[in-house]
């Protein structure tokens, strides 16, 4: 059987059950809405691990099957679409997108390059740093599209000089600092904005950006030790053995910075806009809504003439919003019927010992989901499940919410997870 059959057999299998939520009398313990709610979970579930149709286009679906099979009144799923953190991540995509198209983002990019490119080990080191750095300031696809070019403009540059494992290893280094330092702010990455809004919807508990930050930037650190240390180790005898082209790498980028010329209007416009939206999110956050903040920033670029709505549209990832939508409705339709706190009694219950055997578990499964399927998709499924978790055994929502979202921020072994 080949893969692409087996997915479909899965989310055949997914359908029936879903249909048979719909014929067959609940379960003991669930009403027909959270019957209904799990038998959605489960097939909404199949079709973002297997991504038969694009996830966008599931979580649009889910806003229309939530309604449609009665589990939540039509007004109410919709007015899920209009969570804070859909209008967050839409106004950290524009504000990206203004760093991009200025080309802010890539002058940056070259001239940390510029500095670490003295050694074949200091150009990977750049290369990691840089990637992570700039996923701390702007979602982490971003950077990746960003520094992309970058690299494959090297690897011709040197790969004369050098084998297809050291050039191999600039991309790794890319992805990695990509993956390590999204997780570290909530501009990084989709995950954390939908597991806030998802916290501040069942929970009615805000938490600011530098709140988050605080809670999430150990992990980067964390993860910055333990990547350097492990480039090091694997470069060590392939950067001391072969030659590689430092001199002419340093020599291009200072002439693709010299072509930038100096610093445009449109470039400080976009660098002054996207201090203060950043001073904002950690200042006035206890004070004035993150989203709201961000909506402002980023309306202040067309303002300021930045950007234009059609080169927006090439930049931001509509489908992202989408999933958001529905992956909140979905979420908060199984905390309100009540079919989260069951699914977490069944379904964890060899983990429910004591509190810190079940952070752990949330920790370990968080990793491992992260690395089969998308990590916007794994806080999505999950997190309604730990929740349930949190008010069955009375354990704390934020912790919660972090165990689950910023392991799930940390795919490295495939390539689907992020």
């Amino acid at each position: 059987m080949n893969v692409k059959t087996t997915k479909l057999c899965i989310v055949i299998g997914a359908g029936v059950l879903l249909l048979l939520t719909l014929i067959l009398p609940p379960i003991k313990g669930l009403d027909r809405a959270s019957f209904l709610s799990i038998g959605l979970f489960l097939f909404t579930g199949s079709l973002w691990i297997t991504s038969i149709i694009p996830p966008a286009v599931t979580g649009f679906l889910v806003l229309g099957l939530i309604p449609l099979l009665g589990i939540l009144p039509a007004a109410r799923t919709f007015s899920l679409f209009g969570n804070r953190a859909v209008f967050f991540i839409l106004g950290a995509f524009i504000l990206s997108a203004g760093l991009m198209k200025t080309g802010l983002a890539r002058r940056i990019g070259l001239l940390m390059l510029y500095i670490f490119s003295k050694s074949p080990f200091r150009l990977i080191l750049g290369i990691f740093i840089t990637s992570l750095t700039l996923s701390l300031l702007m979602p982490e696809h971003a950077v990746a599209a960003l520094l992309f070019p970058v690299l494959l403009d090297i690897s011709h540059q040197i790969h004369k000089d050098t084998d297809r494992t050291y050039i191999a290893w600039l991309f790794l280094a890319m992805a990695w600092g990509a993956v390590i330092g999204g997780v570290g702010t909530p501009l990084g990455g989709a995950r954390a904005p939908l597991a806030m809004g998802i916290l501040e919807e069942d929970f009615g508990i805000k938490m600011s950006f530098i709140e988050w930050t605080k809670y999430a930037l150990p992990a980067t650190l964390a993860g910055a030790i333990v990547g350097i240390f492990w480039l090091k180790i694997n470069l060590k005898k392939l950067t001391n053995n072969k030659r590689t082209s430092m001199y002419k790498i340093r020599r291009n980028a200072l002439k693709e910075i010299a072509k930038l010329g100096k610093f445009t209007g449109q470039e400080v416009k976009a660098s002054v806009v996207f201090t203060l939206a950043i001073l904002g999110w950690v200042l006035l956050s206890h004070w004035v809504d993150m989203a709201v903040i961000a909506i402002i920033a980023s309306g202040l670029l067309f303002v300021l003439r930045v950007i234009l709505w059609k080169e927006v549209e090439e930049y931001v990832n509509w489908g992202v919003i989408l999933m958001y939508g529905g992956a909140i409705a979905l979420g908060s339709s199984l905390i309100e019927t009540g079919a989260a706190d069951w699914m977490a009694l069944h379904f964890l219950n060899p983990f429910l010992k004591n509190h810190l055997y079940t952070m752990i578990a949330l920790v370990i499964i968080s990793i491992g989901l992260t690395e089969w399927i998308s990590n916007v998709a794994t806080v999505a499924l999950l997190l309604p499940i730990a929740f349930g978790l949190s008010k069955t055994m009375g354990l704390n929502p934020t912790a919660v919410t972090l165990a689950v979202t910023i392991p799930a921020g940390l795919a490295f072994c495939f390539p689907m997870g992020t």
